[in-house]
C-alpha cells in the first residue's frame, strides 16, 4: 500500500508476517510495528473458521473481535474504501 507520504512494506510472506513498516522518503522517520500471530499467521485464522464451520460449532481458536476486524479490512478493500488508485 502506498500513498503520497509514504507506503507500507510487508515482508514475504505476507500471511506470516510478524512485523510490518510504514517507511517515508526521509529513512529515519520510518517505523516498524511489530505483532504476533500464532501458528501460520493469518492462514491460522482461516483454518480454524474452516474447521468451525466443518463441526458446526464455534470452537474458533482465533478471539470475534480480532475475526471481525479482518472482515472489515478485507470489506474496505474491495469497497477500495480509502484507496488511491495510481495512473500509468
Amino acid at each position: 500500500m502506498s500513498g503520497t507520504n509514504g507506503y507500507i512494506y510487508v515482508p514475504a510472506p505476507w500471511w506470516k508476517t510478524e512485523y510490518f513498516e510504514v517507511r517515508f522518503e526521509r529513512a529515519e522517520n520510518n517505523r516498524r510495528y511489530f505483532y504476533q500471530l500464532d501458528g501460520e499467521g493469518i492462514r491460522y485464522e482461516i483454518v480454524s473458521f474452516v474447521n468451525a464451520i466443518e463441526k458446526g460449532r464455534n470452537n474458533m481458536a482465533v478471539s470475534e473481535d480480532i475475526s471481525i476486524e479482518i472482515a472489515r479490512v478485507i470489506d474496505d478493500f474491495i469497497c477500495e474504501k480509502d484507496i488511491v488508485k495510481l495512473q500509468y
